[in-house]
């Protein structure tokens, strides 16, 4: 059964276990961090049920970009 917790302690236990991470990777060289995070990227895609990205050429993905921006800037010019 988990323990409730208050807000301080919860905001303090997260900031630790940040600081964890950070400190872990100030140890490594930039090569380490990055094959550590392929291999978390792969492990998060890789897994059943995940979303698998189509391939798409770097045209395809500057227009998706575009669109999705142009899209936000929309929704945005709505609300005022």
């Amino acid at each position: 059964m988990p323990s409730k917790l208050s807000e301080e302690e919860r905001k303090w236990r997260a900031e630790f276990a940040a600081s964890g991470g950070r400190a872990a990777a100030a140890k490594l060289t930039p090569e380490q961090r990055s094959e550590r995070a392929r291999k978390m990227n792969e492990a998060r895609w890789s897994r059943p049920g995940a979303f698998t990205p189509p391939d798409l050429t770097k045209k395809q993905r500057k227009d998706r970009a575009k669109k999705a921006a142009a899209a936000r800037w929309a929704k945005k010019e709505q609300k005022e």
